[in-house]
């Protein structure tokens, strides 16, 4: 039956990638969540090579229109509701569906000592083990790992759009500089909130900032940062890691 699906799916141009490969591993998604990805017309990559720049906000919402235009969702969901962890592995994984090459990393090889590659797919990469201290913390119904009373989750793409326009309508305010020490930690706490309106985020900078004791700021910042390997792309060769960061040419992506 899989392959009669995998057959139509290959009829409409488009094909599955299973949430459990992303990044996330699927965790926060709902169980009833999958995405399709289609292949990339011409004039969107011509687009998209045109207007790139060495400014990531650019970068970024260049990638991000290109996962919006070309991945299906069932009709219940909309593009926000996306982990914003997983929008630029699978920006790679249209790359690679769009161009029928693999997209590669590069790195030196200290114990060979010769400069070396590797293709960036599911099957090398590393994934986040959660500790297993939380483990049992997790709630398969909500999505959530509650931990200390906070109910804990990546944020969706929709969130952090929501966060980014806030903060370039703050950026004319003549306290800017007082949003920029701010602490977002209240990200990781939304459950599945795809959207947040300006007075939402100003009440929960309100929140996380101000009312909050220090302790219980310690108690937060710890658990976002006991599960930041989520956000980490690391690629795994044998027994060896290599962390991804500035490794692909986004650049020159379409043509690698």
């Amino acid at each position: 039956m899989k392959n009669i699906f995998n057959w139509l799916d290959s009829l409409k141009g488009r094909k599955e990638l299973p949430i459990k490969s992303l990044p996330s591993q699927g965790i926060f998604y709902a169980n009833d969540f999958k995405l399709w990805i289609k292949k990339v017309k011409v004039e969107d990559i011509l687009e998209y090579e045109k207007l790139y720049t060495s400014d990531i906000s650019v970068v970024l919402v260049l990638i991000k229109k290109i996962v919006q235009l070309y991945t299906t969702l069932p009709s219940k969901y909309t593009f926000d509701y996306i982990k914003s962890t997983d929008i630029i592995f699978i920006f790679l994984e249209i790359v690679r569906f769009a161009t029928n090459r693999a997209v590669k990393i590069d790195y030196y090889n200290d114990i060979s000592g010769i400069s070396e590659s590797i293709e960036l797919v599911p099957d090398n990469f590393n994934y986040f083990d959660v500790p297993k201290a939380l483990k049992n913390t997790f709630n398969p119904e909500t999505k959530e790992f509650i931990v200390d009373g906070y109910k804990f989750s990546v944020p969706s793409i929709g969130i952090e759009t929501s966060l980014t326009q806030f903060l370039v309508e703050k950026s004319y305010a003549k306290d800017i500089e007082e949003y920029n020490n701010y602490a977002y930690d209240f990200l990781y706490f939304l459950g599945n909130k795809s959207r947040l309106t300006f007075a939402e985020i100003d009440n929960l900078i309100e929140i996380f900032n101000k009312d909050m004791s220090d302790e219980e700021k310690t108690k937060v910042n710890n658990i976002v940062n006991s599960f930041r390997g989520f956000a980490k792309y690391v690629i795994k060769d044998k027994n060896r890691v290599i962390e991804v960061n500035n490794r692909i040419d986004l650049e020159k992506v379409w043509k690698s």
